[in-house]
Parts: C-alpha cells; structure tokens; sequence
C-alpha cells in the first residue's frame, strides 16, 4: 500500500515515513520518534515524551541525555533541567538544579572542599 502526501503528492511505503515527510510541509519541526507526532519547540517534544512510558517500564530513561531515573516523576523533575524553567544555579560551579533543596545539598560540597583546603 503507497501513502501519499495530500500536499505534495509525494509516495510512501509505510505511514511513518509519510508522517516524517509532513514535516517540511509545517512549522512542526520536532519529532516524535515513538508516534511521529510533531511540536513546534523542542520543550513541547521533551514534555510529550513522557506519555510514552509506562507504569511498568523501568528505569525511565531521559530522551534527551540517557539519564536514568527510577520513576517517572523523577524524570519529569529531571526534564526541567533541559527546558528554561531551571532556576537554581551554583555561583561557585555553575551547574544547575531543579529546586532550592538540592542546590542546597550541592553547596555543602563547597564548604566542606574550601575547608579541606584551609586544613592543607
């Protein structure tokens, strides 16, 4: 069976690629590789790329870097660390958190490194 694009008249063998062609037609450029549903901003994708997990699936792994996290929430969490909505930055190294409670923890790192180098 042939797909055939109803604005260019292009031909396809199978839906997916049919799917993958639409693409130019639109300003829906970010892919989705699982249903080939198309977003206009990588965030959307990002966002969207959850619904694809299940409750048995495990460990949730993040489509964006491969991390792996034992539950989805988890990976939500982490999701926001690929969008603009970080907003918890370490003045002393730069890297980024999701909430104030972890950059907290982080900045025991420096202390407890400034003071093991006083002790030197």
């Amino acid at each position: 069976m042939l797909y055939v694009c109803q604005i260019c008249s292009k031909r396809f063998e199978d839906v997916q690629q049919l799917k993958k062609h639409s693409l130019i037609h639109t300003k829906n450029k970010h892919l989705c590789q699982m249903c080939f549903k198309s977003f206009k901003t990588r965030r959307q994708l990002i966002a969207h790329s959850v619904t694809h997990k299940t409750k048995t699936e495990a460990p949730f792994a993040c489509q964006v870097c491969s991390k792996q996290y034992p539950t989805e929430k988890q990976l939500q969490k982490h999701f926001r660390t690929h969008t603009d909505m970080v907003t918890h930055k370490c003045q002393e190294c730069d890297k980024v958190f999701a909430n104030r409670a972890n950059l907290r923890k982080h900045m025991g790192y420096h202390t407890r490194h400034h003071v093991l180098q006083r002790l030197w």
